[in-house]
């Protein structure tokens, strides 16, 4: 292509944003960001593609879109084809039962 959109990725997802790349045509420049301090700001200075989790919120200033891929296939991820999206991992608040009495600070702030 004659132009590529920019996609950061720091020292993850390489290889399923190049799989989704060719597989489905779309012209990335692929660059890996040398530490985490400029993944954060290669998006900020950069009109560029970039991977984006909740909750984290580094980058939410920028409005990220989400890029919909095909329903997760975990068969196909653990045969090296990650061209599906990847699996979603919720969140959850784990606790002791007896957090209350063992830090009840902590508890009001639950």
């Amino acid at each position: 292509p004659m132009q590529c959109i920019l996609y950061v990725v720091y020292d993850w997802q390489i290889v399923d944003v190049m799989q989704r790349s060719a597989v489905f045509s779309i012209p990335l420049g692929v660059g890996v960001a040398n530490s985490y301090e400029n993944y954060l700001l290669i998006p900020k200075i950069y009109k560029s593609m970039f991977y984006y989790w909740t909750p984290e919120d580094s980058l939410l200033e920028l409005n990220p879109q989400k890029v919909i891929f095909p329903e997760h296939n975990a068969y196909a991820h653990s045969q090296g084809d990650l061209t599906t999206a990847s699996s979603q991992t919720p969140l959850a608040k784990l606790t002791s039962y007896d957090l209350e009495y063992l830090a009840p600070d902590l508890f009001k702030l639950l």
